[in-house]
């Protein structure tokens, strides 16, 4: 650059404070130059990943709207561990934003991108892969930089370098930084599914937590971050360096016990770590050599890792375990070892403007950013794996990029019959030339670049599942296969056991369902009529089907007793609940988001979201009573669901799915409701797929005394009664024609009960509205009576003391049989029920 093209002002760091300075000086008509050292704006920052809103507002009002933001933060949370435990203290705010500056989770790569960016777009020119190796003064001032062979000038240089600022060291503006006012930092990115971490930490879609930790640090002053992302977490350690170096200990061997605690890795357990930086990035040994092996230089870390390295000497004579045709492009990395107890990777990169010469790049296996990553990049060295896959159930076979065998463990010779001399050092194609190892996936994973999986038989052993799973490095060449190999017949054993346990179990269950459904209120027993028998043996055949059913019937008959009784003897009753709502109780205005739920916002009162019925009845059952009362702009919506199994909450945009059976029951005439345009044609044959009606009491009136019987045994037991009917009360109660049906039945039982002084329950006790009833039974006892004087004496003689309700009962059946038999001359229907 020539000394006439100048720029107003040069910036040194892409990071969040050179970026807004950019962002600002380029809007105001200024000319900027933006560097960076690193490849992309943002990549050597490390810092946790939190952002305050009005920062950005500082800068532009409204910039913080455009800005790649992860989660709000509405939890914020302060942690002290033990080395066992921990506590935390949580504050949650809902309404962050509302009347206090939000903050945000942020990754800061793509972050520190998106503001570099932005400032190009105000007109500031942005440059990355700059180093800047000198400061140009002039006058004693500072007037420009350099950079590799190109120098820079402007007005003004500005330093946004990090805390340690080079530029200002330069300048003289910084002395060297005291170790005890910085802290040295180390995080991880663990990538997790947005519903776990919405799921472990008690969160909303867009809902995010910041966590301080104290006690994580083993006893050095500092302490532990915590950041949730959308699909990941931040966390890592800030730690006073002097104090770590006293320590002798390791800040990444920290930050592994960090994650190991009790109290943070469930928290991020199954997590897969995508990401990891310090703020201290160890120093790389490194070597120039050409291509016959010639050392040109090196460096003081180098020296440290091969004490033996000149200058000028050939590098495998100095250590002849060093191959020169490693040199040639086959090889891009090895793992080597440099003592007893260091191990060190050694990456090899040819120089790309002098193709005879290389670099050798030197790094501790301990400072490696991901052992799993090692384990790829280092080609022909394997790290040893034996003590770990040999602890493997399962079969395993590892192989390199051309489907050389490098081990196996002993669970994969048991199920293949081959052992290691069959095996190592071979390939998967020539052990099945060899007929000893079949086509399968470890040979479709290499040829189709992908993982595999599939079932096969070892000819020497047994039929198994192999799964094989390739491991790439960074340029996507395959470097291992990783097979699983598993026996599947003993799988299928444990799968025929399965089945039938699980056969059992649900013949005990459906068993269970039906004993605890008829110990209830819902008691078969009760029922005697040959019309109710009907109706259960119906619903018996449905109940485990996804059908809609609509029980049909007047108020009283037993409704909502029948369809727990459809739920309990279910295969629901073990996988939901039964769920009840009287569509004709809630107003109109309440009705669907009681239903479905809502959203957040979705009305004037509406600050947190509400699960609905239908969610809550989820893989249950729910009964919509009186269903001919639900208003018609709620029909469409049931309709819906019926049809497609899911539906949107009240100012919701998710789709909900819907796995629940749906009854429905009502009193009213629904035919008659869709001919006067109040209950939807379409909704009516959607649901009138089975109907069920449960006939009034007054016609089956064999049901009328086992119910009285069994309501007067209960409110004995509640109030500590003996109470007892008397003959002619049955005969009243039995010719009354209970238009409340079972649920009158109940309450005069227990009026009775709790009124009657005697013992002995007497038509006079009786209501006027149930006496009133007893005219036929009058003029039937009269005849009677006039007839036969001696069923006169008999009838008096109902009961005697000590015989048991159920005999008493039995004979009052028996005697109005028989009055009604010798009065009517017959019975229409030919059968009685007793």
């Amino acid at each position: 650059m020539s000394v006439e093209e100048r720029f107003d002002a040069i910036i040194i760091g892409a990071g969040p404070a050179g970026s807004a300075c950019a962002y600002v000086l380029a809007k105001a008509g200024k000319s900027v130059l933006l560097v960076e050292r690193g490849d992309t704006a943002g990549s050597k920052n490390v810092t946790g990943g939190r952002v305050y809103t009005y920062a950005l507002e500082m800068v532009e009002p409204g910039l913080f709207a455009q800005a790649p933001l992860e989660r709000k933060v509405v939890r914020e949370q302060i942690m002290m561990l033990s080395s066992t435990s921990g506590i935390t203290i949580d504050y949650v705010n809902y309404e962050f934003g509302e009347n206090v500056p939000q903050s945000y989770t942020v990754l800061r790569a793509p972050f520190d991108e998106w503001f570099a960016g932005q400032a190009e777009a105000q007109g500031a020119m942005f440059t990355a892969g700059i180093l800047v190796d000198e400061l140009i003064e002039a006058d004693g001032k500072i007037v420009g930089i350099k950079a590799g062979g190109d120098e820079m000038y402007a007005d003004v240089v500005i330093a946004a370098d990090g805390v340690n600022s080079f530029i200002a060291q330069k300048a003289g503006l910084l002395s060297d930084i005291a170790a005890h006012t910085v802290g040295v930092g180390a995080k991880e990115i663990i990538q997790l599914p947005p519903d776990v971490i919405q799921n472990r930490f008690n969160l909303g879609e867009e809902e995010g937590v910041a966590r301080v930790a104290l006690g994580a640090s083993a006893g050095v002053t500092g302490g532990g971050f915590f950041y949730t992302n959308k699909d990941s977490i931040s966390l890592g350690l800030v730690l006073n360096p002097e104090e770590l170096a006293r320590s002798g200990k390791k800040i990444h061997d920290l930050l592994q016990e960090y994650k190991l605690h009790p109290a943070i890795y469930p928290l991020i357990k199954d997590g897969t770590t995508i990401e990891y930086g310090a703020h201290l990035v160890p120093e790389l040994g490194f070597v120039y050599i050409d291509r016959n092996g010639c050392i040109h230089a090196m460096n003081e870390k180098a020296k440290s890792y091969f004490l033996e390295l000149v200058t000028g000497q050939t590098f495998y004579k100095i250590y002849p375990w060093f191959r020169n045709d490693w040199l040639n492009g086959k090889v891009k990395a090895r793992l080597v070892k440099t003592s007893q107890d260091v191990k060190v990777l050694m990456d090899i990169i040819p120089d790309p403007k002098q193709e005879e010469y290389i670099y050798l790049l030197f790094k501790n296996v301990d400072e490696y950013r991901n052992l799993i990553h090692l384990w790829c990049e280092v080609e022909d060295s394997l790290i040893r794996l034996q003590p770990f896959i040999d602890n493997s159930y399962d079969g395993v076979i590892i192989t390199n990029g051309d489907g050389t065998v490098r081990a196996i463990n002993h669970a994969f010779s048991m199920v293949s019959g081959l052992t290691e001399e069959d095996v190592i050092g071979k390939t998967v194609y020539d052990l099945s030339k060899q007929d000893l190892l079949p086509e399968c996936s470890m040979m479709h994973a290499i040829e189709r670049r992908r993982d595999e999986s599939s079932v096969v038989k070892f000819p020497h052993g047994k039929e198994t599942v192999i799964s094989s799973k390739l491991l790439c490095d960074k340029q996507g060449n395959i470097i291992r296969v990783l097979s699983n190999v598993r026996d599947i017949t003993e799988l299928e054993n444990l799968h025929e056991k399965l089945r039938s346990a699980e056969a059992i179990a649900k013949h005990y269950q459906h068993e269970f369902n039906a004993k605890i459904a008829s110990e209830s209120s819902l008691n078969l027993e009760l029922n005697r009529s040959r019309i109710m028998g009907d109706v259960y043996e119906l619903v018996k055949k449905v109940a485990d089907t996804d059908l809609p059913l609509l029980i049909l019937g007047e108020s009283g008959v037993g409704k909502t007793a029948l369809a727990k009784y459809i739920h309990a003897i279910s295969e629901r009753n073990s996988t939901g609940s039964f769920v009840h709502i009287n569509c004709s109780a809630i107003p109109e205005a309440l009705l669907e988001s009681e239903l479905f739920g809502y959203e957040a916002g979705a009305f004037t009162g509406a600050k947190k979201a509400k699960v609905g019925l239908f969610e809550i009845a989820e893989k249950g059952t729910i009964l919509l009573d009186e269903i001919g009362d639900m208003p018609l702009s709620l029909q469409a919506k049931l309709l819906n669901v019926l049809q497609e199994k899911k539906f949107y909450r009240v100012g919701g945009t998710k789709i909900v799915e819907a796995d629940v059976r749906v009854l429905a029951a009502t009193n009213q005439n629904l035919e008659q409701l869709v001919a006067g345009g109040r209950f939807r044609r379409d909704l009516y044959f959607r649901l009138n797929v089975i109907p069920v009606t449960i006939p009034a009491l007054r016609e089956r009136k064999e049901d009328i005394v086992p119910l009285l019987a069994y309501f007067l045994e209960q409110n004995n037991q509640k109030y500590k009664c003996s109470k007892v009917f008397s003959s002619e009360t049955l005969e009243v109660l039995l010719n009354y024609e209970w238009p409340g049906n079972i649920r009158e039945i109940i309450n005069v039982v227990e009026r009775l009960v709790i009124l009657t002084k005697e013992d002995i329950i007497e038509p006079r006790h009786l209501s006027t509205q149930v006496a009133s009833e007893h005219k036929l039974l009058g003029s039937l006892s009269s005849k009677l009576s006039n007839d036969n004087e001696k069923s006169q004496e008999e009838a008096v003689v109902l009961w005697t003391p000590g015989e048991s309700l159920k005999e008493t009962v039995s004979k009052i059946e028996g005697r109005i049989i028989e009055e009604a038999i010798s009065f009517y001359g017959t019975l229409w229907y030919g059968k009685i029920s007793c």
